[in-house]
């Protein structure tokens, strides 16, 4: 069943971690992680790492779900686009996910507070202590 590519569309589509059950194969294919990651964007941590390194894959996964990049790959948490969308879509809490470098980006970080000031957590210590 975790090979059928029907079965598993149908059941992503009830629970998207079902995911985590389909096969390597089912794990690469956009259309069923696409599916599990609308159930439910933790879904994405089960996907291939060619899915979670695809950029526009993941910028759509972002844009349903800011936090769905805590699962994206190390590139795409470096990438500021990404991570931008992914601030956006979270409410700043999508910044604690962003790569190092990012953190310490004055754009990126404003862009998480403006929504939540609380995001101010997730800035790299430098930021946080330059007025």
């Amino acid at each position: 069943m975790k090979s059928n590519p029907e079965f598993m569309l149908e059941a992503v589509k009830q629970n998207g971690l079902a995911l985590e059950y389909a096969s390597e194969e089912l794990k690469s294919d956009s259309k069923i992680v696409m599916a599990a990651v609308k159930q439910y964007h933790q879904a994405l941590q089960y996907a291939s790492d060619e899915i979670k390194s695809n950029f526009e894959f993941v910028k759509k996964v972002v844009n349903l779900n800011g936090l769905a990049l805590r699962f994206a790959s190390d590139e795409l948490k470096n990438n500021p686009e990404i991570v931008m969308l992914a601030v956006a879509k979270s409410y700043g809490i999508a910044l604690q996910y962003a790569s190092k470098n990012l953190k310490n980006n004055p754009e990126i970080v404003m862009a998480a507070l403006k929504p939540n000031g609380a995001a101010l957590e997730y800035a790299s210590e430098e930021l946080k202590s330059n007025p």
